[in-house]
């Protein structure tokens, strides 16, 4: 039986989609009864869609049940691996309790961890580490889950996973002029900011690695809303009244920035973006700066501070 799964979650579509219209004739069109396009009807939850594919860009409503999807996406993988429960409904559940975007998890290439894995293909191992990463208990003091995860998924996506979990923060954006918009590509979900610097060997002009430093990562919720991971090298203004704090990320920063040919010119183009972390219990803003809770104990803020 097939069916029809979204890569990109319902829970994000459903703000992107309206109800149907069929179009209006013109009054110099014969009167005859308007009828809707082909497979659409008064009502079906459509979005608008830009359509590339002639030199003239069009503007089409496509229906949101048959878009960012393909069908039985889940479904061979699934049984390759004797999953036992089905990964789209395991994606809405988790959709559901935290209207969050999972991240987009790399494919991995390298044979040696799917032969030990007993996968024959990165498709599976994709599937394996999605479906770790929802059932992983992120625990919230001791930070044990950073430990376990490289021994249960492939190591680099799972050291990509803890980098964005420990040094970045999530914050909440919207367009500073009203008519823009936030859109949805059919070709990837999120965007980025990060410097790249690709390492050739100058002999042989053999590709060696990729430096990067990850500013930004960029997921729209909705056409007025977009989640953005931001990177705790960055400035924020709440923090860096402490002059310890500030000293330290810069620092972190200066050491990141290090790795490319020319230090100086490494820097994010939205460093200045006007975003800050959520609140905590143990601190207070006082005067445009954090202190810290007179009810706070060092050994709260130690425990927290390790998960941040």
């Amino acid at each position: 039986m097939t069916e029809y799964q979204h890569f990109i979650p319902q829970l994000l579509l459903r703000n992107y989609y309206h109800p149907y219209k069929p179009p209006k004739k013109s009054s110099s069109q014969p009167r005859t009864k308007s009828r809707p396009e082909k497979g659409k009807y008064r009502g079906d939850k459509v979005l608008n869609v830009v359509d590339f594919s002639s030199d003239e860009p069009q503007l089409r409503k496509a229906p949101v049940s048959r878009w960012f999807g393909q069908d039985n996406m889940y479904v061979e993988v699934a049984n390759a691996i004797k999953a036992k429960k089905d990964v789209e409904r395991e994606l809405a559940k988790l959709e559901q309790q935290t209207s969050i975007i999972l991240q987009k998890i790399k494919k991995a290439h390298e044979k040696a961890y799917m032969a030990e894995k007993g996968m024959t293909s990165p498709r599976e191992v994709w599937l394996h580490n999605l479906r770790t990463i929802l059932d992983l208990d992120m625990d919230a003091c001791g930070g044990e889950w950073t430990e376990k995860l490289p021994e249960l998924i492939f190591p680099a996506d799972a050291a990509m996973f803890i980098f964005h979990g420990q040094s970045s923060y999530t914050a909440f954006c919207t367009p500073e002029e009203k008519h823009d918009e936030f859109i949805l590509t059919d070709q990837c979900y999120n965007v980025f900011e990060r410097p790249i610097n690709d390492t050739f060997c100058a002999k042989t002009n053999e590709y060696l690695r990729a430096t990067y430093l990850c500013y930004h990562e960029f997921g729209p919720v909705s056409p007025q809303l977009i989640i953005v991971l931001r990177s705790n090298t960055l400035p924020n203004a709440l923090e860096d009244g402490i002059s310890t704090i500030q000293r330290t990320r810069q620092l972190m920063h200066d050491m990141a920035a290090a790795q490319f040919p020319d230090p100086q010119m490494v820097k994010s183009i939205l460093a200045n973006l006007l975003v800050t972390k959520a609140g905590n219990s143990y601190t207070k803003v006082v005067d445009g700066s954090y202190h810290q809770n007179s009810s706070s104990t060092n050994e709260d803020i130690s425990q927290i501070d390790q998960v941040r």
